[in-house]
């Protein structure tokens, strides 16, 4: 799986707006993404990958990597990053 370049196939969360986690974890059927608070909430792996993709290309959304969590946070109107 590649992010902008980048071979990503070592992360294992994503915290949207510093607060909703997700993390992903294998299953039989492969890998999912399951939300830390509830687990019975869980998305395809793909699902998550074309999320993560699409707000990296949205001016509106700030997206880096620590470690191996993925943070994605919004940016106010009229402020940049």
């Amino acid at each position: 799986m590649k992010f902008d370049h980048i071979d990503i196939t070592g992360l294992d969360r994503v915290c949207f707006e510093r607060k909703t986690v997700w993390n992903r974890v294998r299953i039989a059927k492969g890998r999912v993404w399951v939300k830390e608070c509830d687990e019975n909430r869980y998305i395809p792996d793909t699902k998550m990958v074309r999320t993560i993709k699409r707000l990296h290309n949205s001016p509106r959304h700030r997206v880096w990597i620590h470690g191996t969590t993925v943070n994605i946070v919004s940016i106010p109107k009229g402020e940049t990053h």
